[in-house]
């Protein structure tokens, strides 16, 4: 049986015995052993489940190697259309929902995951790069050769492949990466 090393880092008891309960019928049913372990642990984790931006972040800050191979995050409610190929685990949604992005996250095969839609593409890189190297979008779109409204949509599709809604989430996920 394969094992899952599971964290479930959220204040909420009742919601995290829940998701317990839940992931360990989900580990029975795939023919898997789960261990939930303390944030603090240092065993090496094979999903997070964080209840925030800020502490997935931590999360991808703590383990640069990507030894976390997922890490999904919980949000308290849904707000416009939903992308499903997001790993984000709302609150009120029913465990058929937590199954599947359980199946997704925990897909161990990088060409899997590629397909899975978690791959920048070569033009958002280069797009990223100058912006985390202190350009603006207006200097970014210069040197690339492109419109500054290009530049601002390469910017936004990285924001929501990271699952980031705010312009300083963004700035904080892109000062923690350490390339």
């Amino acid at each position: 049986m394969e094992r899952i090393n599971i964290v479930i880092d959220d204040d909420n008891a009742y919601f995290v015995a829940g998701l317990r309960f839940s992931i360990t019928e989900y580990a029975e049913k795939n023919h898997k052993t789960v261990s939930f372990l303390s944030p603090d642990d240092g065993v090496q984790a094979d999903m997070v489940i964080a209840a925030s931006m800020w502490r997935a972040q931590r999360w991808r800050k703590m383990n640069p190697c990507e030894a976390v191979s997922a890490i999904m995050t919980i949000k308290e409610k849904r707000v416009g259309r939903v992308n499903e190929s997001e790993s984000v685990l709302y609150r009120t949604d029913n465990r058929s929902r937590l199954f599947e992005l359980l199946a997704k996250s925990l897909v161990k095969n990088s060409a899997e995951k590629q397909l899975l839609g978690y791959v920048l593409t070569s033009r958002e890189k280069q797009v990223i790069g100058f912006l985390k190297r202190g350009f603006d979008q207006s200097q970014t779109a210069k040197l690339l050769g492109i419109n500054v409204k290009t530049v601002h949509s390469h910017k936004r599709s990285v924001m929501k492949k990271l699952m980031l809604n705010r312009q300083r989430e963004f700035m904080y996920w892109l000062i923690s990466q350490d390339d």
